[in-house]
Order: C-alpha cells, then structure tokens, then sequence
C-alpha cells in the first residue's frame, strides 16, 4: 500500500512557512558563499528524477535539506520505477503551488482561469533513501572525458537544436573571416535569430561556445531585458551545466562571482538560477529526450 503523509492546517502552515525560510537562508547564504559551481553541478544530473527537473527554488530547498542530493521522487515514483523507499526514512519537501478556479467575472480575457492562492509541501526522497532496480540512464554526473574522446559534436547539437530551440532559425559553423571579433569564438544574432561558431578553437571548445550562444537565444532571444553582466552569467552558466552533465571539463570555465553580479539581490539571483536551469533543460532534452514524467506538474516553480 503507499505510504500516504496527512497534515492538519497548522501543521501544513508550519512546514510551508519552515520551507520558506530554509530557502531564503540557502538563497542568502549562496550571495555570500562561492557555491554557486556547486549549484551548476546539482542541476548538472540527467534523468527523470534529477532534481533539476524542479524549480530553481525547490532545487535549493532540497540543497538545503540534503547537500549531496542529486535525485529525488515522491514515494509512489519510486515504486513506479522498481525502487522502494527504505522503513524509517525521513521525507524532504519542497514548496507545491495551490490554485484556485479564477471567478469568471474578475477574469480578464489573457489571465488563465486559475490563480494562485497558497503553497502546500510535496515530501520526496532521494534516490540514496531507495533500494531496488538500478535507474537509466547514469543517475550521477559521468567521468569527464578527456576533450578529444568526447562524444558529443557540434554539428549533432546544431541539428538538435534547429529542431527544438526557441528563437533560433539558423546555425553557422565556419573558419574566422576578417571583420570578425578577434576576442570572440561565437556569437548571436537576436535580429535575424542566427548564430555563428568559428572553428578556430578545439571541437570540445566549439560545442561549449554553441551552447553559451544557444542559452542566449533561448533566454535572451526575444527582448532585450537584462542587464550584459546577468546576460552572460545566465549564458556561461547554462553551458557550464550543459557540459557538466555530458562530462565535458568544466574546469577553464569563467564562472564569476555570485555577490559580484547579484548585487545582493536574492530575488535577482533565484530568477536567473531558474532561467539557467530552464535553458539547460531545454537544450540537454534536445540532445537527450526526456521519458514521460507522471510528476511535471508536481515539479512547477514555486
């Protein structure tokens, strides 16, 4: 029978408002820590039950509670999946959005019919809290190949993400010309929604330049509404997880500074967390197709 978890009002109250400010002291600590490498690298985890399936929010919610985690499921995912969850294991949470039928005549004609009204907690377990059937595919980040065996190719993520990327429309891959920007190995062109890698650079250094460029397209591709430094954080971040998760060394990576670009501004960094998160998914999901997921309501942003 599955385990099923009951909370009275108070006790329901309790929790959420317990989740909220373990977030905010996890957001907090991440404006005066270097963690943010640590956060790209829990998001960097493929498969279904990675916790960077949920929100940029929940994600550190779950850091949190459990700093290794790199999977999490509800109980009856893990059944569904051949694992079950170990007698006595304490459950972690994250914060599950309420919503409420709109009333028709306080409704607009472009507001969905729902609103928002509360939070609610959805108890998880990570994959280390299971016993049972092994996951596919590989449930922690692979061994990083050395640049030349990488399996990966430009030409295999241009094709993919022609196929599936918003606001991308053509993908040039070519030899410098003159004119071109002598510190850049590639760029995007929000205009005419084209982007453009040189392959004046190792093939590995090319993949990673087409994944920054991409991350552009996908968050920065239809207005112009972020400042340049939070631009290309977002950017260098998104292909930071991107390779990491397909085990490319990340290690000459630029990452920069979290209190130096946030300003201190915990909203500013959990929006740009969760659009990193957001393109990293969409690009690894046109590279790798996801499996159904019976839990991707449970997983919206909270």
């Amino acid at each position: 029978m599955a385990r099923q978890q009951t909370y009275d009002v108070d006790q329901l109250k309790a929790r959420v408002e317990t989740a909220k400010t373990a977030l905010d002291a996890q957001l907090n600590a991440l404006l005066h820590t270097e963690a943010w490498t640590q956060t790209l690298k829990s998001m960097a985890v493929l498969g279904q039950t990675s916790i960077a399936r949920f929100s940029f929010r929940n994600l550190m919610l779950l850091v949190s509670q459990r700093p290794e985690i790199h999977h999490a499921a509800t109980f009856q995912a893990w059944r569904a999946l051949g694992r079950s969850v170990r007698k006595g294991e304490k459950a972690v949470h994250v914060l599950k959005p309420r919503f409420a039928k709109r009333a028709a005549a306080t409704q607009s004609a472009d507001e969905a019919d729902k609103q928002l009204v509360g939070f609610s907690v959805l108890p998880l377990f990570a994959l280390e809290q299971t016993d049972g059937a092994p996951l596919e595919p590989t449930v922690t980040p692979r061994d990083f190949a050395e640049p030349e065996a990488f399996a990966h190719t430009v030409e295999q993520l241009r094709n993919a993400a022609l196929a599936s990327c918003p606001h991308v429309e053509a993908i040039e891959v070519r030899a410098r010309r003159d004119g071109d920007s002598t510190g850049a190995y590639g760029w995007f062109n929000r205009a005419t929604k084209s982007i453009v890698v040189l392959t004046d650079a190792p093939p590995h250094q090319q993949f990673a330049t087409l994944v920054h460029e991409l991350a552009h397209a996908i968050l920065h591709g239809d207005a112009d509404h972020h400042s340049r430094a939070r631009k290309e954080v977002e950017a260098e971040s998104t292909a930071f997880v991107v390779c990491h998760a397909l085990g490319l060394d990340t290690a000459s990576f630029a990452l920069p500074y979290v209190a130096t670009w946030a300003n201190g501004d915990v909203e500013e960094l959990a929006a740009a967390g969760e659009n990193i998160r957001r393109a990293s998914m969409v690009i690894l999901d046109a590279l790798q197709p996801p499996q159904a997921d019976d839990e991707a309501e449970e997983r919206a942003a909270a």
